[in-house]
């Protein structure tokens, strides 16, 4: 049996874990570039560092419900429960699979919150907080 050239081997998470404070936009950007997971168990979530991990296709793992991050579709919502913590992490570690279906659905978040869209939002918020 042959198999395809470009096939992408499963890769299962090695228990390497590099945690950053970041407290400039740059740090955050330069971050995302290389992470695979966003924590933000700050309450309320970090606003630039969503928007950020939404762009760059990161899933983010957040201690409580809020509007940007939706469970199991571009993150985790840990319920007020930190000790859902390692489950979280594992979730979006031990195979590609979760962490590519947050990816692609980052995709369809950026284009809901970009333009014309976004435009519509701030209208409907605006109009209902009159």
């Amino acid at each position: 049996k042959k198999e395809a050239e470009n096939q992408l081997e499963e890769k299962k998470y090695a228990g390497e874990v590099h945690l950053f404070y970041l407290d400039t936009e740059n740090e955050i950007v330069r971050a995302l570039d290389r992470a695979r997971v966003l924590i933000d168990l700050g309450t309320p979530p970090d606003l630039y560092a969503q928007i950020a991990a939404i762009s760059a296709g990161v899933p983010q793992i957040v201690l409580d419900e809020e509007q940007l991050v939706e469970h199991e579709k571009n993150g985790l919502v840990l319920q007020g429960d930190i000790n859902n913590l390692t489950k979280a992490i594992k979730y979006y570690t031990q195979e590609l699979k979760y962490w590519n279906e947050a990816m692609m659905y980052a995709v369809a978040k950026i284009s809901e919150l970009t333009g014309g869209n976004l435009a519509r939002r701030w209208q409907t918020w605006l109009e209902q907080s009159e």
